[in-house]
């Protein structure tokens, strides 16, 4: 049996009354958080149907490839033609690799070290990356470990386009490590 609206407390109707305000809020809110789809707009967009393309169709734009890496040996040869203090220049595999990354995934893919004679303490090294996700990767992670250990610090040089990350030891002036970035910018 159904109460009419008289027999209902007032203090009831404005009870139920302002539910019913909060309801049509809520589904307001509902409503323009989906798109005319029905999905939710914050949804990916893998979930929600396509729209229809309301532009002409633009010409795709492919990346021009990427330089082939710069070969191991190819850097030892030139870094001992430099005129740079450099002796005893090695082109280390992944069995003599102390960090034991040479080969492995998303590392790098060669390394070279060798002695500056300015220096007693330290070897300047430049790890090759086959990629620039993993040298960007391999950048970051030095520079913070270098920033948290100051004690460990080294100057660190990139060359982008060779995909190249020299490393040299922090007791070098910095006019003597300069030296390594100018080379490595005309490498």
């Amino acid at each position: 049996m159904a109460l009419g609206r008289d027999e209902i407390a007032p203090s009831r109707r404005h009870d139920l009354a302002r539910e019913m305000r909060i309801l049509c809020i809520a589904l307001a809110l509902v409503i323009v958080a989906c798109d005319e789809s029905g999905a939710p707009a914050w949804a990916p967009s893998a979930t929600r149907s396509p729209r229809p393309a309301a532009r002409s169709p633009q010409p795709v734009v492919r990346p021009s490839p990427s330089p082939a890496p710069f070969d191991d040996q190819a850097f030892a040869a030139a870094l001992q033609a430099s005129g740079l203090p450099v002796t005893n220049v090695r082109v280390l595999t992944a069995d003599n690799d102390p960090n034991e990354l040479l080969g492995r995934p998303n590392q790098y893919v060669g390394k070279v070290s060798w002695t500056d004679a300015r220096v007693q303490v330290g070897q300047p090294t430049a790890e090759l990356f086959a990629d620039d996700a993993s040298m960007e990767a391999r950048f970051t992670y030095l520079d913070n470990n270098f920033r948290r250990t100051p004690v460990a610090f080294q100057y660190m040089y990139r060359n982008d386009p060779k995909r190249i990350l020299l490393r040299v030891p922090k007791d070098l002036t910095p006019a003597q490590a300069g030296e390594y970035e100018t080379w490595l910018k005309k490498l």
